[in-house]
């Protein structure tokens, strides 16, 4: 996304941001020769679970797409977590939030992600944890409002087993989860021994000693069950 990480700009504008983006990758797609006239299958977690969903409303030939943690709207999602930092004042700065968002991203900030599965007849696989924190199981997630959406062609998962039902430990395998559970106690005692200001040294050898390739393995029945879903759609 435009403004994170290595990406191009001076900075991420706001949670519209991903679908603006995809929308603009899937236009470049379609207008390369060597490109256009492959299938193509969306998948994306969280930030992209809106986008692969809300990038529906646009007029894109999307043979699939798999959902994972996302949530249904940026307002939505936005107004959750100003909720959580404010409490009841929340609702004071929410036509603020609204206008602002408005400003800057135009219609493409009221696009919603089950407005975009609606609006298509694209096999989509909507995945969540129920204890994910991030982007709530029961509000702000696209499965919350599973009772508003209309598409035949959509799955849903609800993943229940726990140190796999969070936000980001979904699609991470046993050993991943566990690693990153014991590296995230680490942190927290070098945070707490150094009150909270860890020298940039200590800090650099923590992730210099980071297991990569571990904690970034992946859960293959997991996978595997997405990518039959994608296989199912492939054109004969």
């Amino acid at each position: 996304c435009t403004g994170s990480y290595e990406s191009e700009g001076k900075g991420t504008k706001g949670l519209p941001q991903s679908v603006v983006d995809l929308n603009s990758a899937l236009g470049y797609i379609e207008s390369d020769s060597a490109l256009k006239d492959l299938p193509v299958m969306l998948y994306g977690h969280s930030w992209g679970g809106y986008a692969v969903a809300a990038v529906l409303n646009r007029d894109h030939d999307i043979a699939a797409a798999a959902s994972i943690a996302g949530f249904n709207a940026p307002m939505g999602i936005l107004f959750e977590q100003a909720k959580e930092m404010m409490g009841a004042f929340a609702y004071v700065e929410y036509p603020f939030m609204w206008a602002y968002q408005t400003m800057l991203f135009g219609r493409a900030a009221r696009l919603t992600a089950v407005d975009g599965i609606n609006s298509a007849d694209t096999a989509v696989m909507v995945i969540h944890g129920d204890k994910d924190k991030t982007v709530s199981y029961d509000s702000a997630g696209i499965i919350a409002h599973k009772s508003e959406i209309t598409n035949p062609n959509v799955v849903y998962k609800t993943c229940t087993t726990e140190n796999h039902n969070g936000h980001r430990n979904l699609f991470r395998s046993d050993a991943a989860a566990e690693y990153i559970n014991q590296k995230n106690l680490e942190y927290r005692e070098l945070y707490e021994l150094y009150n909270g200001s860890i020298p940039d040294d200590v800090l650099a050898d923590y992730y210099t000693n980071m297991d990569r390739t571990l904690a970034s393995e992946l859960d293959t029945d997991f996978m595997d069950e997405i990518n039959r879903f994608f296989e199912r759609r492939l054109p004969d």
